[in-house]
This record gives C-alpha cells, sequence and structure tokens, in this order.
C-alpha cells in the first residue's frame, strides 16, 4: 500500500523530501521528531510550509501560472520558449503529460501544493511536541498558537489555489499515515468547487482563530485574521463565478467522477454571489478597523491629475503601504528587468534585459480622462488614434488619457521614470529605445517598476521588490462584482467603494461616466474597472477564466497579438496597428490546468482528468 500512495498518492507526490526535511534538522540521520526538538527547529520546519507556494523569485512571472500568460503582456521573439516558458502556457503548448515546460520551471502545481498541505498538517500533529527551551511560557503559547493558525491558513490556502487553477479540488482534511491499509483515505474523489469553498472558509474561521490581527515588520508576508477573511471571501467569489455556477457547457457537464458526480455545477443559484458579497463586507470591514485604507501619494505634485499619476505608479512600489494587506515578501525584482526598456543608457547595463512589454489590447483598455471608454468617448478621437496631431509629438491614442495610463505605461515621446529622474521614451526604429529585443510591441510596462531604480552603464540596481497579493482595491471590486450580480445595481457600500477607486484613479464617478448602469452593462463596467487596475498583476488570466469569457476575450489573438509596427522609422510607418508574431491560443480545455497523467492513469484510481486532457 505504501508503494501505491508514492507513486499516485491520492493527488500526486506529496512526500516531504529528504532534502526539505534537513533543511530544518540538525544532520543527515534525523527522524521527523529531531525538526521539533526545539522552537527554532520547529519553527524552521514552519517556515518550510511555505516554500511550496510560487512567487516568481528568480524568474520573473515565468514560474506563475496566471502571470504573463494573458494578453496584456507580449514577449519579444528574440527569447525563446524555453527563455520564456510561460509562453508556452498562453500559446496552449502544455500537456497533461509533461509538466516541465523546462528543467527550471516545474509546472506541476498539483503535486507542489498537496506537497505543502502534507506538510503543514505534519507541523499541526507534532506542535505540542516541540520542547520549550529559550522563551517564556507565554511567549511559547503564543508561538505554538501562531504556528497552528499558519498551518490552517496555508492549507486552506493551499487547497484555494488548487481550486483556483485546476477547479474541483480533492480536499485533505488531515495526515494520510503513509502505512496504513485505508484505500478509501488515499484514493479520494474530487470534489464540486462550492464544497472546496466550504472547506476552504472552514480552514480560515481555524486559522483565524489562532492568527494575530497585526503583524510587526519583521514578519510581514505572514497570515494574519484579515488576510484569512480575504482568501475565505475569494474562495466564495470563484465557486458564485459563471465557471463554476450555472455553467451548462456540455464541455464541462461531462466532468465527473467515476461513480457519475457532476463536478461542475449546471444549476445556477444566486445566493452564492450573496455569500460572496458578504464575506468581501466582513473583509472590508476588518481592513478599514485595522486602518487601512487606499494609498494616496504624498510627495510633491504640480496638480491633481499629476497627483493621480504618481498615486497610481507608487501603489505597487511604495512598499507596504496602507493599500498592501499581503505581499510576497521577498519576491524578486526580475519583473522591473523585464519590463525597463534597454537604451537608457549609452552602454547596457548586463543585467538589463527587457523582453516583456505591454500589448496595444491593455494601451486600449485605458480610459480617457473622462473615465469613459475610448471607443464610446464623443470627446476622444478615436477613429484618428495612431494619427499625430499638428504640434504633437505622439500619437492620439496617447493623449487625453487617464492618469493610470501614464503611470503603468511607457510610450513612444512619454515620460519614464527611472533613475530618480524622468525621460523620455524614443521607441521608433534606430532611436535608442527602438528596435529588436526591447519593446517589441511598442509600449513599455512601468507597473511594479521602481521609479528608484538605478540604471547606469556598468549594472542595474533595484529597490528591494514584493509581489502584491491582496490589495484594499481589490476588496471594494470583488463587493461590486457580487453587488452587481446578486442584484443587478450597486447597494450604497458598493456605490462608495467604486466610487473611492475612481477618485483615487482622478476620473468622474460611476453616474457621470456612465449614467445609471443595471444588470449586464454594470457587472460589464465593474470587470472593466478590475480589468484596468489590476493590469499586469496576475488577475487577468483568472478572472476572464472564471467569468468564462477567456474565449472570446482572446479570439482575436489567436493568429497573433497587437502593437505599432516597431520597423517603422517615422510617424507614418510607426504608429500602425500591427499583427505581432506572439499570440495567445486558448481553447475550451484551458479553462481548468490539466493533472499530470501519471495521478490520474498509474495513481489514484479514484482521481478524473479535467475535460479535455
Amino acid at each position: 500500500m505504501k508503494n501505491i500512495y508514492t507513486k499516485a498518492l491520492l493527488i500526486g507526490a506529496v512526500l516531504l523530501s529528504s532534502c526539505e526535511f534537513l533543511d530544518v534538522v540538525p544532520d543527515d540521520t534525523a527522524q521527523l521528531a529531531d525538526g521539533f526538538k526545539n522552537e527554532s527547529l520547529a519553527d524552521g520546519f514552519m517556515y518550510s510550509c511555505y516554500a511550496n507556494m510560487v512567487n516568481g523569485s528568480g524568474g520573473g512571472g515565468n514560474a506563475y501560472p496566471s502571470f504573463w500568460v494573458s494578453d496584456e503582456f507580449v514577449g519579444d521573439p528574440s527569447w525563446g520558449l524555453d527563455w520564456f516558458p510561460y509562453m508556452k502556457i498562453q500559446q496552449g503548448l502544455y500537456s497533461a503529460s509533461k509538466p516541465d515546460l523546462v528543467d527550471k520551471y516545474n509546472y506541476d502545481f498539483w503535486s507542489q501544493w498537496y506537497a505543502g498541505i502534507r506538510k503543514c498538517f505534519v507541523m499541526l500533529n507534532q506542535i505540542d511536541l516541540v520542547k520549550k527551551v529559550s522563551f517564556s511560557e507565554e511567549e511559547f503559547e503564543a508561538m505554538k498558537a501562531d504556528w497552528r493558525g499558519q498551518s490552517y491558513f496555508l492549507i486552506g490556502y493551499y487547497h484555494y489555489l488548487i481550486t483556483e487553477l485546476y477547479g474541483p479540488a480533492v480536499l485533505v482534511d488531515k495526515e494520510i499515515a503513509l502505512d496504513g491499509d485505508s484505500e478509501d483515505e488515499y484514493f479520494r474523489k474530487r470534489r464540486p468547487v462550492a464544497e472546496c469553498a466550504e472547506f476552504i472558509a472552514g480552514m480560515m474561521d481555524e486559522a483565524m482563530k489562532y492568527l494575530p490581527d497585526t503583524r510587526q515588520s519583521t514578519e510581514y508576508g505572514k497570515p494574519t485574521k484579515l488576510i484569512a477573511q480575504c482568501i475565505k471571501a475569494r474562495a466564495y467569489l470563484l465557486s458564485a463565478s459563471p465557471l463554476f455556477n450555472g455553467n451548462t457547457d456540455p464541455f464541462f457537464e461531462a466532468l465527473k467522477n467515476k461513480d457519475g458526480e457532476q463536478l461542475i455545477d449546471p444549476t445556477y443559484d444566486k445566493e452564492k454571489w450573496k455569500k460572496a458579497k458578504d464575506e468581501f463586507k466582513k473583509a472590508i470591514d476588518m481592513a478599514h478597523g485595522l486602518a487601512y485604507g487606499l494609498y494616496d501619494y504624498t510627495g510633491a505634485t504640480s496638480d491633481a491629475f499629476e497627483q493621480a499619476v504618481a498615486t497610481a505608479r507608487y501603489t505597487l512600489v511604495d512598499n507596504w503601504n496602507k493599500e498592501i494587506i499581503w505581499a510576497y515578501s521577498n519576491a524578486s525584482a526580475d519583473v522591473g528587468t523585464f519590463y525597463t526598456p534597454r537604451g537608457i543608457t549609452t552602454t547596457r547595463p548586463p543585467a538589463l534585459v527587457s523582453g516583456v512589454s505591454a500589448s496595444l489590447k491593455a494601451v486600449e483598455m485605458f480610459y480617457t480622462k473622462d473615465g469613459k471608454p475610448i471607443d464610446t468617448d464623443p470627446a476622444f478621437n478615436y477613429a484618428n488614434c495612431f494619427d499625430v496631431a499638428p504640434g504633437e509629438t505622439t500619437a492620439n491614442l496617447h493623449l487625453n488619457r487617464e492618469p493610470r495610463f501614464y503611470a503603468w505605461i511607457g510610450y513612444d515621446n512619454g515620460q519614464y521614470e527611472v533613475n530618480s529622474s524622468t525621460i523620455t521614451l524614443h521607441v521608433k526604429s534606430g532611436e535608442a529605445n527602438g528596435g529588436t529585443e526591447s519593446l517589441y510591441s511598442g509600449y513599455a510596462i512601468k507597473k511594479m517598476v521602481s521609479p528608484k531604480n538605478q540604471l547606469t552603464a556598468s549594472g542595474f540596481l533595484q529597490e528591494k521588490q514584493y509581489f502584491p497579493l491582496i490589495r484594499l482595491t481589490e476588496l471594494y471590486l470583488s463587493y461590486c462584482e457580487a453587488s452587481a450580480e446578486y442584484s443587478g445595481s450597486l447597494d450604497a457600500d458598493a456605490e462608495r467603494y467604486f466610487n473611492e477607486i475612481r477618485t483615487k484613479a482622478g476620473i468622474p464617478h460611476l453616474s457621470a461616466a456612465f449614467g445609471s448602469p443595471t444588470g449586464e452593462a454594470l457587472v460589464n463596467i465593474v470587470r472593466r474597472e478590475r480589468m484596468i487596475d489590476f493590469m499586469f498583476e496576475a488577475f487577468w488570466a483568472v478572472d476572464l477564466k472564471r467569468w468564462k469569457i477567456a474565449e472570446s476575450h482572446y479570439s482575436d489573438v489567436k493568429e497573433g497579438m497587437f502593437g505599432l509596427d516597431i520597423t517603422g522609422a517615422t510617424d507614418a510607418t510607426f504608429y500602425k496597428k500591427t499583427r505581432l508574431s506572439r499570440f495567445v491560443n486558448f481553447e475550451k480545455r484551458n479553462y481548468l490546468f490539466p493533472i499530470l497523467h501519471d495521478y490520474v492513469v498509474d495513481g489514484n484510481k479514484n482521481l478524473v482528468q479535467n475535460p479535455g486532457w
């Protein structure tokens, strides 16, 4: 039986590896109990429970399954798929038989996250065996409570990640003995997403019994009660979303357990939106009680518009500001390397590689200065958006846009903040920042790039960077989405939250820009606001799938995403909508990531594969 468990293990390879174990015990003959001989060793084991999270360190967005894979990102063709393996997900070039897209990045998240779950249960079961050595009784009891809270949180969070990426999950509620005889324990079935949401919520409720309200700065990144409540609310939002709530597509209805149990719910339940709304309200109230608020730049600016630009730019690089609820505190600053254009110094620093740029679709997604879509705002010259007006130095497309556009997009003859200063980008062919291996789409990404990064001819010194996971803005917009979906309108709280986001963005409120929308029109407005505010933050890929609109959204980029013509050296030849070689191939099966073939065929006899794989 142990051999069966080791091969498939219910859900994948979830045994503790010897190398991980030896990281937290004193010698290479150690037994499990040695990892809990004292508080320090046990805390090291607790730290190892986080190792199965994915933070993209060392590879920008390459290691994260929902980052760089949607069509706001364009990778330069000079970088091959082995260098940018995220493109294999973007282009649908992955399978159930081999998740290792390249040697450096293992895309078998199913195994990785279930391994993390197992470690957390090991931790829970050993806490009371830890020997107190260096701390007082009061300190020791507080430490043990925190370990419990972190363990329950990570169990719930790993289950959430599995559900978000794979859909119906196998629920693991305890440490499963390796020498037992019960096949029912090993060979568990996948569960519907609504049941997964309840399970995750239960784990977060248990975590909140032990987690602190706040953390000292030395512990930023560890969960708190608020973070647990946010993930609980996210789980209910996922369950309420169209992919899992009332999905009558026969392709998804075919996802059933071997006993015929339906795993994708074809019956729509509006009350799931009410549940998500209520849980996000709890999270928002908790956040307000802890003095979280929308970020506001406090440096010197010339006017309200420039204030909004600076606020948007620094929200993501002013570390641990009042809007950031949770982040990977040790994330690599590689995104800054990949986003920063070449040619900023006369001699290119070796570390400055560029290679990832913003698509034209991303550029067009931003609103006008009046907070309206560029193709419906009568005051915006959309018909001639690629023309350069007399007296101007850039295309009409780049003029009279909202502040977030100027904060997060670098464009030809536009500003780019770096070296604690401001330069002007020159992106046409033959110019300093143009050409191949730089801005393939003609646009730079400024979001998550610190203006304080220092580029010289000999090197690239980046500011300490984190990767944001939860912002207060997300809680506001998720509440708005649930409100719009549940009642077809925004309640008083939702309207206030929505307008606060628009105020921060420096654009008019909902009614001023759109009147009094209801129903589907309102839902689409809320969705677009979310896509704009969370552009380049790994939200698009997840949201487009849970909204069940990814196929239609990506349908225009199957033959290639769009940008400007970087081979053009003049306004007339450069400012043209141009089909690029990088594309997104999204088919119906791509809504749910495949489970490794071996786990389904040679392992858990009750495990079923996702449709199309």
